[in-house]
């Protein structure tokens, strides 16, 4: 039986106009790194304008097998936006997750990489799946590993941020791994 991209604690929607102020408020503010790699912005210390932010969601969407989709809390709330891609490796694709920092604490995080782990390995050919993050975000760093992402490597010296080099830790979980992690929540 397919699961379906729907939980009680959350929804998946497809970002229209409306929510571009909401991304934008969050691209200049408490989100700005995140959101700018996300959406494939290179001077991710600079503010985006709200067409600069339709303009890279319009291209997201023209990527080949990728989506980009909003986050609907169970309330009707806008809470974050997650996207897929297996552009590069249809066996290895990615996701990232962005919950607004004042929606986080609420298992919105865990509950939107559960659904996708069922998306990437019920509904598509992956065999794992990879995420890459940056070794000063000990809390992405945490919860990766507490829906069973398993750490695999290193990419050295990979960004640039308040003055310094960090490194990015990858992260990665294999089907095999998968369908033992659900079948062990049975």
């Amino acid at each position: 039986m397919k699961r379906k991209a729907r939980s009680k604690v959350m929804t998946f929607k497809s970002i229209e106009d409306a929510d571009i102020e909401n991304i934008h408020a969050h691209q200049n503010g408490d989100c700005r790194v995140e959101l700018s790699e996300m959406l494939g912005f290179d001077e991710t210390w600079a503010p985006m304008s709200v067409s600069q932010i339709k303009e890279k969601l319009d291209e997201k969407r023209k990527e080949a097998r990728s989506a980009i989709f909003g986050l609907m809390s169970e309330a009707g709330e806008f809470v974050g936006i997650t996207s897929f891609t297996s552009r590069w490796d249809p066996w290895c694709p990615r996701f990232e997750i962005i919950i607004w920092p004042e929606s986080r604490r609420n298992g919105f995080g865990g509950k939107t990489a559960r659904i996708m782990l069922d998306k990437t390995f019920d509904d598509h050919v992956a065999n794992a799946t990879s995420i890459s993050i940056p070794e000063w975000s000990n809390v992405a760093r945490k919860f990766a590993k507490s829906v069973g992402l398993k750490e695999c490597g290193r990419m050295r010296r990979a960004g640039f941020r308040n003055g310094a080099f960090y490194d990015l830790i990858c992260y990665d979980m294999t089907k095999r791994e998968y369908l033992a992690i659900r079948k062990e929540a049975r």
